[in-house]
């Protein structure tokens, strides 16, 4: 058992996880941070089945648009994401971060079931 087992953090990060992690988005949506003396808004994308959200800058808010079709961040739930860990530099170490976003659709299984269907079914030829 780990520390984020019983007390998960209220955002999500890197180093929470080991592996590629595949999760659907439930909800996106801004919320406020302080950074100093400032505030400032950022986007927090929520998954289906956790209890921490994502915080989105403009890069990865840039790959999940990408990933998604659209940067409407309402048209976002009910897609499936891949997300993996990898590691980047920040302030002379490296560092956990997410780098890497899939797009998880069933297009994969359809196009596996239609090349099997193609290579099974032979086109019958009449003379």
């Amino acid at each position: 058992m780990r520390k984020t087992d019983l007390h998960p953090s209220k955002y999500f990060k890197a180093a929470d996880f080991e592996g590629p992690l595949t999760l659907t988005i439930e909800m996106a949506r801004p919320e406020k941070f302080e950074n100093g003396r400032d505030e400032e808004k950022k986007l927090v994308v929520y998954f289906k089945k956790t209890k921490s959200g994502l915080v989105i800058g403009p890069i990865v808010w840039g790959m999940i648009a990408d990933i998604v079709g659209t940067d409407e961040t309402e048209k976002w739930p009910g897609h499936r994401l891949k997300l993996v860990r990898e590691t980047t530099m920040f302030g002379g170490k490296r560092v956990p971060c997410i780098a890497h976003m899939h797009r998880m659709t069933r297009r994969r299984k359809r196009h596996r079931r239609n090349r099997r269907l193609q290579t099974t079914s032979r086109p019958t030829t009449t003379k």
